[in-house]
């Protein structure tokens, strides 16, 4: 894709040390050469070494996880699945995504379904503090592209985030479109996997990874529909055109309300899973043990006062026994006196 212009050549000079006033002609074209070279050089270095390197520590349930902030360019499959939480930046291309963009102004109003659980009182409306009070509240449109009629659509936008997103094998992605109208919003909540399952083919799926492909030009902040990451210090994402956020299930998270005039376009969905085994929950929560090691502390505490009360039984109460313990010693010293 470069394009070659035929430099002039010029007289480099430089002193040396060992030879001072050593004189040496340089051709612009071998530098050139040199600097493609090295450029090269350095781009598969740091391709060999992004996995390793380009993920940053984050806040997660407050203990650290892998965050990242990447160009699609740089993006792998087994990058994605190191990370709890990532964006990416042109996520498709372009044309791609104006695509798809169109497809959704396209839709009629009627085939959008208003989700709105709200209700009176003032502990139903966005309020990121009261998210473990209470259930979800949200307020938005959607439409649900697994039905028959969007299986078309479906064939054109899935194949683009199945190559980057799925991970593994058997897995599947659920896909919805969103609509955010003036004042619409969702509360902080979790996508939690154990309680969403999905039966495909006869085999139960639960949730994996979440995502959200915006599509919305000349958004600021000021303009809301931010997305929150709630375990990353309440850090939040502009909704900008063509970028994706993603994380693992289950994330504290909230889509902040929507102000002014526009309207917050946004592809959304689930990385489903095969449901786990029992034998699998268990290896998985070794795992987790492995990497939280302090969340088994109380069970180890409760395990050992457990064995220490069977094998040697305390009386109780044990004041009343220490008592009794001393009104029959008097007893005895008395008998001995008399």
């Amino acid at each position: 894709e470069w394009q070659a212009i035929p430099p002039p050549k010029f007289e480099i000079e430089r002193i040396r040390s060992q030879s001072p006033g050593m004189r040496v002609t340089v051709s612009a074209t071998a530098a050139a050469a040199a600097l493609t070279v090295f450029c090269l050089a350095a781009s598969v270095s740091v391709a060999s070494e992004v996995e390793e390197n380009f993920a940053y520590e984050c806040q997660t349930n407050g203990k650290k996880g892998k965050c990242a902030q990447m160009l699609s360019i740089v993006a792998t499959p087994d990058l994605v699945k190191l990370l709890d939480f990532g964006t990416i930046t042109n996520f498709m291309e372009e044309d791609a995504a104006k695509e798809v963009l169109r497809m959704i102004k396209d839709m009629d109003a009627s085939e959008w379904t208003s989700l709105n659980n709200e209700q009176d009182g003032d502990e139903n409306t966005f309020n990121r503090e009261k998210r473990r009070k209470s259930g979800v509240r949200y307020d938005y449109q959607m439409i649900d592209l697994q039905l028959q009629f969007f299986e078309k659509m479906r064939e054109k936008i899935i194949p683009q985030f199945e190559k980057l997103l799925v991970t593994q094998e058997r897995q599947k992605i659920v896909m919805y479109l969103g609509k955010y109208p003036t004042g619409a919003y969702m509360s902080s909540h979790r996508d939690i996997k154990g309680k969403n399952t999905y039966t495909i083919d006869g085999s139960e799926y639960q949730r994996h990874r979440g995502f959200a492909l915006y599509l919305n030009r000349q958004w600021d902040e000021a303009d809301g529909g931010l997305f929150t990451d709630e375990e990353d210090g309440d850090k939040s994402y502009s909704p900008a055109f063509n970028k994706l956020v993603h994380y693992k299930v289950p994330r504290w998270h909230s889509i902040t309300p929507v102000k002014g005039t526009k309207t917050l376009a946004v592809v959304y969905g689930w990385v489903l899973a095969p449901k786990p085994t029992v034998w699998e929950q268990a290896l998985e929560a070794l795992r987790d043990v492995k990497r939280k090691p302090h969340t088994i502390m109380p069970y180890i505490f409760l395990i050992v006062v457990a064995l220490r009360l069977h094998f040697f039984p305390l009386q109780w109460p044990l004041w009343g026994a220490k008592k009794k313990e001393g009104e029959a010693a008097k007893k005895e010293e008395g008998g001995e006196k008399k």
